[in-house]
């Protein structure tokens, strides 16, 4: 399972927000500044945002599976995250309060790390076990859930994807022989 895949960078924001102090939202859209971010409480994980000083933390999630990976839509109205409350991880989106939580891919795979565009329209994550490929490769779907994309093909693993403000989109890419490649834009 690739949980540690998922605690490591969980690990790195969830440190940020509550040692940085304050922080600037790629998108501060209406979210009066809030973040949002995976954390473990009882054994569960599950998504809360706070003001970037740690304070008004609020639980946005509940259900007994793992969900992480949160970014907020541009405009502050949605954030798209990760969970396996369906039984594999698939990508979510749900208002900025918690409400309207709905699933977006079931690919029956592992996806992960998803990410809005600057315009909110479509959503980049990255996943494996698709079609029984062992390889993290990008794909972007339409924040309606239709139109999904695979940008990846690699025979290593592709991860990470994050959207510039300029409409690029990033992500990390490792080759199978392990050595990483520096990031590629599409």
């Amino acid at each position: 399972m690739k949980l540690n895949h998922l605690l490591i960078p969980l690990a790195v924001v969830v440190a940020g927000v509550f040692l940085a102090g304050t922080a600037s939202a790629t998108y501060p859209g209406s979210t009066n500044g809030r973040v949002a971010f995976g954390m473990n409480v009882n054994g569960n994980i599950d998504i809360y945002s706070s003001l970037p000083n740690g304070k008004a933390v609020q639980r946005l999630t509940s259900d007994p599976g793992f969900d992480a990976c949160p970014a907020y839509s541009a405009d502050g109205k949605q954030i798209v995250f990760c969970s396996n409350q369906s039984g594999s991880f698939e990508i979510w989106t749900m208002q900025q309060n918690g409400n309207k939580q709905t699933q977006l891919t079931h690919l029956d795979a592992h996806a992960t790390f998803p990410d809005f565009s600057p315009d909110g329209s479509k959503i980049a994550f990255d996943a494996n076990g698709v079609n029984g490929d062992p390889n993290d490769d990008i794909y972007v779907i339409n924040s309606d859930g239709t139109g999904l994309r695979q940008l990846t093909t690699d025979a290593g693993n592709n991860d990470y994807p994050a959207w510039s403000p300029n409409g690029s989109l990033q992500f990390r890419g490792y080759r199978s022989n392990g050595s990483p490649q520096p990031p590629a834009y599409r």
